[in-house]
Parts: structure tokens; sequence; C-alpha cells
């Protein structure tokens, strides 16, 4: 192709474009001057097809700015708002880019997105924009408002003040002067009213200034200036002078000016009478002011002349609302229910708050049928209602009524989802743990009911609930630490009785729990019949006695615990506990030995326990203590007749045979053993058996004995009493005499039970037998067994003692010279009264034995004499011997002396001291100085007249003639 053709195509080409953007021009300018009408829906039509055909031109970042300009307009926001974002993040080339964050803001109020609303136009403002500054700062100031930043929003309405460039101040400076207020800034309120003062502003907005400026000197308590403001306010023809009449009716009464109330209402009823709104709000307003400051017949006469006056669909729904609360206040709840659901019928002005009023009201009468319908009704049409934790914590108890304790659950969760600013933390709380108790989840409810206190520590029945969860999961321990302050505090103690009667109950019973009898038995003493019966709790109080006796019981307190007991049989004798009562006071009399109450106990609890023998069973113990024997065992042989399969008849039956060995029967003893161990079985078949052996061993019937110990060990091998049962059997064979047969049995003991107590002993008695068989070798070796295996005891002296007779028998002694030999060296020699004792007894029995030496026997008896101071009888005896042992030498001179010095040592043992005097005489009279027998015959007479002795010495001169 040459380049002529070239270039006429381009030209072409340039014509076809060029004239195609002078078209879509036209439709941008046709779309503009719809926009600029209003004419926002073909506007946004015209936008659309433009930007659709025309995709590169410069002009489509405005086009689609206006587009969403366009969708707002339409009431199209969520679009609206979607294509702002789009526009902020692709289109910004647009010219107006700086007001699409006013409009994001502008968007974001409107659909209730408040915090991004307030970020949006914060960013707006940033810019220092030409335009929309105004509207700017105030929808910032209502988004700010909206999340509860009111001084924030303040601050922005401050800030469009300043710009005086807004059409309508008065607005402005109204909802400025109503964020003083919620602010409590009332010098800024009124510097502000003071500003607008004589500018012409509209009059919506110069009563509400008024209004605001009359409230700030209220509450600053210039009730004076507040009068004033509010009383130049009565005349208008106002929605506010209606409000104004209210505060004035407010002020009035705290000024003690009750003379002007009435001409005040009277004027206000006159004033708004052409005006039937107002004057209805005014009567509304005067009602809810006079039922909260309590003058409830005042707040009735107005809300009566509403309801009497107007149609239900013309009022506000404050009116019925407030009077069903005065009409439920005076008991006419049936009435109240009927003005709501005639106000229901007619009007939907506060319908949300009437259904939950009306469920209430009907949830307490017991009606849960149509508290629930009402309920139903507006769970249905507001579940974004400002009421809904309201309706859902009363669906929530309905439910609990109801049972449905999963339901009620659900709803009180429900009710935490819209307790947003965690307000009604503790009321749900409260409610949950009162589920969860129901439900049987106490240690939940604890922990509910723990994090409430901590909202609302003075909540004595929360604390007393929560203590009776500890008790119900017998957390004892936490129980009486967490009762301790709560039942000291005086409040409590003076505000509350049942609640501090009831806390020392279960304080005292946990206390009883942990074995704290001491602390129980303090706090159930708190407990009387008088305080418990003033505080409602009458029935406790025998509870109370009955564990305050037990925790005595427990803490050995016998008497006091006794007297407990007394206390509730003879003042509560139809209480469920007096039965166990008189049982407990029949065991406490019974451990103090005093068998006649005890007695009289035990036959009170046979009359009110009905077929319970444990009553009459401890009466015959008592008979028993009583040693009244014959009753005892009748009584007992009659529990086990009555009823063989009973509890108490084989103990019965072992008391009965205990008895009858007693009275010697031991036949008819061991044959009841025998039986109870044949019929019942059991623990006490066990000891039965054995006590069979040991009843013919205490009888004598030995034979008998080792075969009862047999019969025992047949029946019983793996008893605990097994050991004992072969010893006890050895001593019977050896008693018997089976001495072998004996060691049989003990050697058992020693081979297999090393831990037994009878061991020992075993060892020692077949040791003895083995002595008495005089096999010394295989004595002494189970001796020195128990020496060395038992050191330091009792078993081991005696083993030791024995050890060294038999060495002593096998050296050639004999039995009592080697038994003497052994004490004199066991207990010391001449340094014990038991060693001087032995000492002088074996040396006696050398002396009359004879032989060639002596010395030993008189070394013995001159070490004994020595301790004349210590022990004079033992002194003179060895002095007696010594003289003997002179006698038996032919040496009477040294006998005579030895004699005569015996007489002198131990004067309190007159018969001693004669008969060492006589051997005197006799001795001299052998020695044929008969002058000193004389003399001695003499001193005897005279000083130990009466004596055998003194008769006998007559007689020795006579045969010496």
């Amino acid at each position: 192709m040459d380049m002529k053709k070239i270039s006429i195509l381009l030209i072409l080409t340039l014509v076809i474009v060029y004239s195609g953007f002078g078209a879509d021009k036209e439709l941008f300018r046709e779309a503009e001057g719809r926009y600029k009408s209003g004419n926002y829906a073909a506007a946004l039509d015209l936008y659309s097809r433009f930007i659709d055909e025309n995709r590169i031109s410069k002009d489509v970042p405005d086009a689609r700015f206006k587009s969403a300009v366009c969708l707002y307009q339409l009431g199209r926001k969520d679009e609206a708002m979607d294509l702002f974002t789009k526009i902020s993040q692709i289109y910004s080339s647009t010219s107006y880019i700086e007001m699409v964050p006013f409009w994001q803001g502008r968007i974001s109020l409107e659909l209730g997105n408040y915090a991004d609303a307030s970020k949006y136009l914060d960013e707006y403002i940033r810019q220092e924009p030409s335009r929309s500054i105004s509207e700017a700062y105030l929808y910032r100031a209502m988004s700010y408002d909206r999340q509860g930043m009111v001084e924030d929003a303040a601050y922005s309405l401050e800030l469009l003040l300043d710009q005086n460039d807004f059409s309508d101040n008065g607005y402005i400076a109204s909802l400025l002067g109503s964020m003083y207020l919620k602010l409590g800034e009332y010098d800024n309120l009124l510097a502000l009213t003071e500003q607008f003062s004589g500018k012409t502003l509209a009059p919506e907005y110069e009563t509400r200034l008024q209004l605001y400026r009359g409230e700030a000197e209220y509450r600053k308590g210039n009730l004076v200036k507040a009068e004033a403001v509010f009383s130049g306010l009565t005349s208008k023809s106002d929605p506010g002078t209606g409000i104004a009449y209210q505060r004035l009716f407010t002020i009035y009464r705290e000024l003690g000016r009750e003379d002007y109330l009435s001409e005040l209402l009277a004027k206000a009823e006159k004033t708004l009478k052409s005006h039937p709104d107002i004057l209805q709000d005014f009567r509304m307003r005067i009602g809810i002011a006079s039922y909260n400051s309590g003058d409830f017949d005042t707040a009735e006469k107005y809300f009566i002349a509403i309801w009497d006056t107007s149609s239900p669909s013309l009022m506000d729904g404050l009116v019925p609302l407030y009077y069903s609360k005065i009409l439920e206040r005076k008991g006419s709840s049936r009435r109240a229910v009927e003005i709501l659901e005639i106000f229901l019928s007619e009007s939907d002005n506060r319908r949300a708050e009437i259904l939950v009023r009306l469920a209430e009201l009907y949830a307490k009468s017991g009606d849960y049928g149509r508290a629930g319908a009402r309920l139903n009704d507006f769970f249905t049409d507001y579940t974004e209602s400002t009421f809904f934790y309201e309706a859902a914590y009363l669906q929530a108890f309905i439910s609990y009524k109801n049972g449905n304790l999963d339901e009620s659950l659900d709803y009180a969760e429900r009710a935490w989802s819209s307790d947003t600013n965690g307000e009604r933390t503790a009321s749900l709380l409260r409610l949950e743990a009162t589920l969860m108790k129901g439900k049987g989840d106490y240690k939940t409810a604890a922990g509910k009911l723990t994090r409430y206190l901590t909202l609302v520590p003075g909540d004595v029945y929360a604390r007393l609930d929560l203590l009776r969860m500890r008790f119900l999961l017998k957390d004892y321990s936490t129980l009486l630490s967490e009762s301790v302050d709560f039942g000291w505090r005086e409040d409590v103690r003076r505000d509350y009785p049942a609640v501090y009667l009831l806390n020392a109950y279960m304080s005292g019973l946990s206390a009883i729990a942990v074995s704290d009898y001491k602390r129980a038995v303090e706090e159930l003493s708190l407990l009387s019949p008088l305080n418990t019966e003033a505080a409602g709790l009458k029935s406790i109080y025998p509870y109370a006695l009955f564990y305050r006796g037990w925790a005595m019981y427990r803490n050995n307190d016998y008497k006091p615990a006794m007297a407990s007991f007394d206390e509730l049989i003879r003042n509560y004798p139809g209480s469920e506990s007096s039965a166990e009562a008189a049982y407990l006071a029949g065991w406490c009399g019974y451990i103090l030995e005093d068998y006649e109450t005890s007695s009289s106990y035990f036959l009170k609890y046979s009359g009110l326990s009905g077929e319970d023998d444990r009553g009459r069973f401890m009466y015959a113990k008592n008979l028993t203590a009583l040693k009244r024997y014959r009753e005892a065992s009748n009584i007992f042989a009659e529990i086990n007749r009555k009823n063989e399969s009973s509890p108490l008849a084989d103990d019965a039956l072992f008391e009965k045979a205990a008895l009858t060995a007693l009275t010697g029967d031991v036949e008819q003893a061991a044959a009841d053993y025998q039986y109870l161990f044949k019929k019942y079985g059991g623990p006490l078949a066990e000891e039965s058996m054995f006590r069979r052996g040991e009843l013919y061993y205490s009888a004598g019937e030995y034979a008998k004995s080792a075969e009862a110990y047999y019969d025992f060990r047949r029946y019983f091998p793996n008893s605990g009493m097994f050991d004992a049962a072969l010893y006890w059997g050895g001593m019977a064979l050896k008693a018997n005499g089976e001495g072998f047969g004996a060691a049989l049995l003990w050697e058992k003991v020693i081979n297999n039970y090393r831990d037994s107590v009878f061991r020992a002993p075993s060892m020692l008695m077949t040791a003895e037998v083995y002595a008495a068989a005089d096999d010394y070798t295989a004595a002494l070796a189970m001796y020195e067994q128990c020496r060395l295996e038992y050191p330091g005891t009792e078993r081991s002296a005696v083993a030791a003692n024995e050890s060294e007779k038999i060495r002593l028998l096998l050296d050639g002694l004999s039995p009592k010279e080697a038994e003497l030999n052994v004490a004199i060296t066991r207990e010391g020699g001449s340094g014990s009264p038991e060693g001087r004792r032995a000492m002088i007894e074996l040396s006696a029995l050398y002396i009359s034995m004879g032989g060639e030496d002596l010395k030993p026997a008189i070394s013995m008896l001159t070490q004994v004499a020595e301790y004349a101071k210590e022990d004079p009888e033992a002194a003179a005896d060895a002095q007696f011997y010594i003289g003997e042992y002179y006698y038996r030498q032919n040496k009477f001179t040294e006998a005579v002396k030895a004699f005569v010095k015996a007489a002198g040592l131990n004067p309190d043992n007159k018969d001693s001291s004669a008969r060492a005097l006589y051997r005197a005489a006799d001795t001299a009279v052998l020695a044929g100085s008969r002058t000193d027998a004389q003399e001695l015959i003499k001193r005897l007479k005279e000083y130990y007249a009466g004596t055998e002795w003194a008769v006998e010495a007559d007689r020795l001169l006579e045969g010496g003639k």
C-alpha cells in the first residue's frame, strides 16, 4: 500500500474516533443536567451508560463519584458505600476525591456504623475542605453522641458554631445544649443560652434552649432562677410548655410550697386545654414525676385522667405502663393486665415494652402460659429491642419455674448477648447460679455466685446461697473459712437473723464433717428455741440440738452431750432425731458408768425405735455392768430367740454366753459359743471359738481347753489370732501334763510368727519344758535365742536369768543355789533390798548344808550386816545368821555376841529381836556361861514379854541344870 493510501485511511480513522468522543461528551453533559436537577434515577442511568461506553475517558472517575451520590439519594446506601470505597481505592483521580470520606461518614452514620462514621468524618475534616465542613462537624458530633462520646460530640458542635455558616444555628445550639446537660456542664450551658439570647431563632429551638437553661439552673440548685425561667415558658403554645409545668411542679415540691401546687396544676389544665396533645403530655409527665417521688396517689390521679379522656391509640405507652405499676402496688394486678391488653389491642406505641410488662404481670400471678405467649410475641417482632434483655431474663425465669432448666439457660445466654455494656452482669450471674443449682451443678453455681458477690458484696442471701453450695459440694473447709467474717458481721446479726442462724447451722455441720467438734459446738450453740422461732426457723432447732450433742459426744464431752440429747428427747419427742438422741444419750451414760441413767435412755430408745433391738441390747449391757446378770442374760436370750436373723442376734448370744460363763455354767457358755459359730459365722464366731478355749482354761478344764484351741485353729487357719491359739493351746497342754505337746505348738509360734507378741513367751515356755526334762542344753539354747532376739525387754532379762541358772546347774549347783545366785547377780548384790535378801537366803542355805568352806556365806552376811541404817531388817537377819555360822563352828562366845548384836539392829521387829536374844541365851547355856544366859533371859522377858521366845527362855535354864 502506498503512502497516500495510508494517509487517507489514518484521516478517516481519526474522524471516526473524534466524532464518537463528541457523542459521549454529550451523554456525560446530559447526565450532569439530570444530576443537578435532582433526577437521580435518570442521572444514574446516564452515568452508567457513559462509563460502560467510554472506559478510558478522564470523566469516568467523576461519573463514578456522582453515581455513588445518586445511589445514596435513591436510598441504596449499601451500594453507594461500596462504590465510594471502590472510588477511594481505584478512582482517586476524581476531582471530588476529598468528598469521598464525607459521604462514607454520612452513610455510615445513617447505617448505624457510628465508629466508622466518626473515623471517615475525622479524615474529611483533617483535609480542611472548602465545602460541607459544617455538615461534617454536625454528622461527626452525631456519630460521637451515638457512641456515648458526648464530650467529643460537644466539641465538634462547638467547632461547628465557630464556623457560623450553618443555616439554622438554633438547631445546633439546642443540640449542643442537650449535650452540655448530659455532661453536667451547666455553666457552659448557661453561657450558650446567654449567647443566643435575643437572637431570632425558630420557636422550637428557642423554647428548647430556655428549657435547657431552666434545667441547668435547677440542677445547680438555683431553684428560684429555674422557677423564673420555667414560669416564662408557661404562656407559650408549645410542647415545651408541658415540660415547664412539670418542672415547676417538682420545684414547688422541693421548695415546700405545697400551696402553689394546686394553683399550678389548675392553671396548667386551663392553659393547655386548647392543646389536648400538650395537656396529655403534661399530665403524663406529672404522673411520672409523682410516681418517681413516691406520691402514688397524685400519679394515679393523672394517669386515670389521661386514660379516661383519651383513646389508647392517641396516648403514649408510658401511660398504661406506669398506671399498671400503680395498680399492681394496690393489689389490682388483674386490672393492670386488663389496661395493658386494651392498650395493646389499639396501639403499637411502646409495644415491645408493654409485651414484656404484661409477661411480667402474668408470671407474677403464676400464669406462665400467658406470660410465655406474650414473650413469644415479643421475640417474634423485637429481636433488636432495647428490652430484649428484660424479655430474655423473664423467659429464663418462666422456663425455670416450668422446670425447663436447659431452655432457661438458653434464654439466660441470650440475655447475656443483649447486655452489651455489662450493666446486668450481676443479675445474670445470680439467675444462672439458681439454674445451675436446680440442675445439681453445684460447682458451677458456686462459681457464678462467687463472681456475683464480687459485684454485689452486700447481698447476704446470695452469700448464704454460696455457703449452701459449699455444703452441698462437701467443700466444708472453704465454707468454714468463708463463714467466719460473714457470721460476725454486725449487719447480718442485727438485720438478717435467719441468715445469721443458718450460717451458724451450716458451719456447725461442716465443722462436724471435718472433725472440728469444738467449733461445731460453738456454732450450734448460737441457736436457741427463742431465736430460731423468732427467725422462722423453729423446725431446725431439734436438728441443731442433735448435732450439738453429737459434736460433744465425739469430743468426749459426754455429760453436756447427754444434756443436749435429753433436751431434744423431752421437748421434741416427735423429732425424727429423738430416737437416735436417746440411743446416744444412753451411750454417754454407759461411758460415764452411770448405768442407771444409761438404762433409762436405752429403754426410751426401745420405745421410740420400734423393732430396733439396739436399745434393749444396750439396756442389757447396763444390767451387766450393774451385775444384774440374770436379767441381762434373759434379755440377750430373748433378743436372740425373737429374731435369729436380726443383726444383733449373734451379739446377743455372744453376750449371753459371757454372762453364763460368769455365773459358772462353763458347759452352757461353751455350747452357746459353739452354736454361735455354727449358726452365724462372722467375726463373732471366730472370737466365740477362741473364747471357748479361754473359758475351759480359766475353769481348769485343760484338756477341753486344748481341744477348743485346736478347733479354733482348724476352723480359722487364717485368723489373726492363730498365734494366740497356738500359745494358749500349748499352755493348756502343759497344764494338762503334756509338756512336749505344748512345746510343739510353741515352736510353731517361734518359727512361723516372728512378729507375734507370743513368740518370746513361747521361747521361755519351751525352754522351761526342756529344763524340766533336764535337757539343759536345749533349754539354754532357747533361752539364749530369746535373750539375743529381744534385747532390752523383760523377756530378755528373764531369759538371761534362766540361762545363768542353767549354767550353774550344769556346773553342779542345786536348783535352789542356782536360782539364788542368779537373783543376787540380777539384783546387784547387796546394793538392793532384793539382792540382800537373796544373799541372806543363800548364806543360810550354805550354813544349813554345812561343809568345810563357808567363807562365801560369812562374806555375804558381813556385807549385808553393814546396811543396818538403810535396811535394819536385812542387817538383823544377816547378823543372826552370822551367829548361826559361829554356832555351827562351835565358837559359842562369838555366836553369843553376834546374836546379841542382831537383837539390837531391828528393835521395831520384836519377834526378830526376841528370837536373836533367845538364841544368844541358848548358846550361852551351851557355852556353860549361866550368868550370861540368866542376864540375857532377864532382858528377853523384860523387853519382849508375851512372845513365844520369852516363854521358851525359862525352859533353857531348867534344861541346863
